[in-house]
């Protein structure tokens, strides 16, 4: 099977191929990085991992699982850890866009693994319905519209952004 030109997870030992992202996803992506980014670099909070960093939080798994966007703050970060390496450590925040070409299932499914590592804030974006699930442990996930704002909660304290701003 070509690994060339496509993105790929393991999960328990199996390769999957992940769905590319297309124009709106991969925008909506890049606006919410940007964002979110700028904020953790001003409030010196921690690090921000762009789309396509491959996690491995998953001891005595042969799994890999690739996250949008991802935040991890200083004080979770291993003191040890190998830069060329994959992350080992669930990060703090993950965002996850839908694809055109992805099932929901697909992302939920990966949600749920990051959640069970330790993560404790999931943004899920949906450019179709240009929406924004906020998705956090033992929480009803709670749906954001254009016309709500986007907060960081205790992950990202004081950040705040209008969601309508992401999707523009």
């Amino acid at each position: 099977m070509p690994l060339e030109g496509r993105r790929w997870e393991l999960l328990d030992g199996n390769v999957v191929q992940m769905e590319p992202h297309g124009l709106d996803a991969s925008a909506l992506t890049a606006s919410i990085m940007v964002a979110s980014s700028r904020y953790v670099r001003e409030h010196d909070l921690g690090v921000v991992l762009g789309a396509g960093c491959e996690f491995r939080s998953w001891p005595g798994h042969e799994t890999v699982r690739v996250t949008d966007m991802s935040f991890t703050r200083h004080d979770r970060l291993p003191a040890e850890r190998d830069r060329r390496d994959y992350p080992r450590w669930a990060p703090d925040l993950i965002v996850e866009v839908l694809s055109p070409f992805e099932r929901t299932v697909t992302a939920l499914d990966r949600i749920t693994m990051f959640l069970r590592a330790g993560t404790t804030l999931v943004w899920l974006a949906n450019p179709e319905s240009r929406t924004l699930m906020i998705i956090q442990p033992d929480v009803a996930p709670m749906m954001l519209k254009e016309r709500d704002t986007l907060d960081g909660g205790d992950v990202l304290p004081e950040f705040s952004v209008p969601v309508a701003e992401m999707f523009a």
